[in-house]
């Protein structure tokens, strides 16, 4: 009734096993189920708006995996992922093509790391949820 439409893999009515969901609204997720819940390896594409491919849990990614955002500003991220946010070692790269490779909390840049820049060079930096704390420069 809701147009949704799912195909795979089912045990006691759910989706169990390797699977495809097309939701009405647009999203779709291909990949490993468990119980009905997106769980294990697979992508979830939102289209035009976001990409994300790897490690799900209860539908959100968890381990490894990377998110691409397509609207603007547009921004890669890959690494250690925690209730689908960047969380722990990972790496962001932005549309200019700056890059920063370091630690992330909650999905933003959060500790140590290095900022390259469309020319290649790194600087050492660090940050506090996502405000530049300082850098080399």
């Amino acid at each position: 009734k809701d147009n949704d439409a799912q195909a795979g893999e089912w045990k006691d009515n759910v989706l169990n096993g390797r699977g495809t969901e097309h939701l009405s609204d647009g999203p779709v997720y291909e990949g490993q189920w468990s119980n009905g819940v997106p769980a294990g390896l697979g992508v979830r594409d939102k289209p035009g708006r976001e990409r994300a491919e790897g490690n799900f849990v209860a539908g959100r990614l968890e381990g490894l995996g990377t998110r691409r955002v397509l609207t603007e500003p547009t921004v890669t991220q890959s690494g250690e992922f925690k209730a689908d946010m960047l969380d722990g070692l990972g790496v962001e790269t932005l549309a200019n093509g700056e890059r920063y490779e370091g630690t992330f909390r909650n999905g933003k840049r959060n500790g140590y790391g290095q900022v390259i820049g469309p020319d290649e060079r790194a600087r050492a930096s660090r940050w506090d949820n996502g405000k530049l704390v300082e850098s080399t420069p």
